[in-house]
């Protein structure tokens, strides 16, 4: 039973973190004209370019003692993925999900937050599971501002 509410827990955390990281849209009632002056085109630049995927990059440890849990995590992503990407993707984005393994030490915390950031450029990450594995890359998480869903830590300050 635990390990379903578990997973429903991080399908919660995934939705929400999907539907956060939408582009910013028009409030009611303003149209384009009301938002670019008389007898001038509204600049391409006044809208973000909508990526081609939206890349989540996800954390877990998926190897050693405890690979069940990114095991897991990844049968879940794939799930939603499907789900998502069926229904139209994320604001007509489909979305990918892409798993590293955190090993579930700092160390590799760091080296999995460095692929996710600078090769695969992701757009948002669910995770790390641990405390540790947190504090090890929330600097880099801070400095390239990534959306993050983490919720498993117990660290209070955190």
């Amino acid at each position: 039973m635990k390990k379903v509410i578990s997973m429903l827990l991080c399908l919660l955390l995934v939705t929400a973190l999907v539907t956060s990281c939408q582009p910013a849209t028009s409030t009611p009632g303003e149209s384009q004209s009301e938002s670019t002056p008389e007898g001038s085109q509204p600049s391409s630049s006044a809208q973000p370019e909508k990526p081609e995927v939206f890349k989540v990059g996800l954390m877990a440890p998926m190897t050693g003692d405890i690979a069940y849990l990114g095991e897991e995590l990844k049968k879940l992503a794939n799930f939603v993925q499907e789900d998502i990407n069926a229904n139209g993707g994320v604001g007509g984005v489909p979305i990918e999900f892409v798993p590293e393994d955190d090993q579930g030490t700092a160390a590799g915390a760091t080296t999995a937050f460095r692929k996710l950031q600078s090769v695969d450029k992701v757009n948002a990450i669910i995770g790390p599971l641990f405390s540790s594995c947190l504090l090890s890359i929330v600097n880099d998480l801070n400095q390239y501002k990534i959306p993050t869903s983490v919720g498993t830590t117990a660290n209070p300050g955190i």
